[in-house]
C-alpha cells in the first residue's frame, strides 16, 4: 500500500521512466500495487494453501526476474520498488535495496519450500490437517 500511496506524490522519481518496461514509474508503481493487492486478497480469501503459496511464489519470481533484468542492463540507480517510502522513512538507497533483496529472497525461498513440501500432503488437505473447500 505504501508503494501505491507514494505513486500519488510529487517526487521527480515518479516522472522518470522505468528502465525495464519504459513507462513512467508513477504508472508502474500503481500497476504493481494492484497486482500485490490482488495476490494478497486472494491469499486471504482462498483456503487452499497450495494456491496461496503458488501466488506468492509467482509474484516473488516475477519480482526476482525484474531485479535480474535491472542487473542484466547494468542499472546502477536504486530500485523504485518502494516508491518514495525510503525517502519518507529517511532510509538510504543502499540499505533499502538490501532490505528489499532480503524480503524478496525470503518470499521466494519460503513460498517455494511450501510448494515443494506440500507435495507430501494429501490433496484436499489444508495446512492444519482438515479438508478445504473446493476453490
Amino acid at each position: 500500500l505504501a508503494k501505491g500511496m507514494s505513486s500519488f506524490g510529487d517526487s521527480r522519481l515518479l516522472l522518470e521512466l522505468d528502465p525495464i518496461f519504459n513507462v513512467r514509474n508513477e504508472l508502474f508503481l500503481r500497476l504493481v500495487t494492484v497486482i500485490e493487492l490482488a495476490v494478497g486478497t486472494s491469499c486471504f480469501l482462498l483456503k487452499n494453501f497450495r494456491i496461496q503459496a503458488a501466488l506468492v511464489a509467482w509474484f516473488a519470481a516475477n519480482a526476482a526476474l525484474y531485479r535480474g533484468g535491472l542487473w542484466w542492463i547494468d542499472y546502477r540507480k536504486p530500485c523504485t520498488c518502494l516508491g518514495t517510502l525510503l525517502q519518507t522513512l529517511n532510509i538510504g538507497d543502499r540499505t533499502g535495496d538490501r532490505i528489499m533483496m532480503g524480503i524478496l529472497a525470503t518470499l521466494v525461498l519460503c513460498s517455494a519450500s511450501v510448494l515443494l513440501l506440500s507435495r507430501r500432503v494429501p490433496a484436499g488437505a489444508n495446512m492444519h490437517g482438515g479438508k478445504t473447500e473446493s476453490v
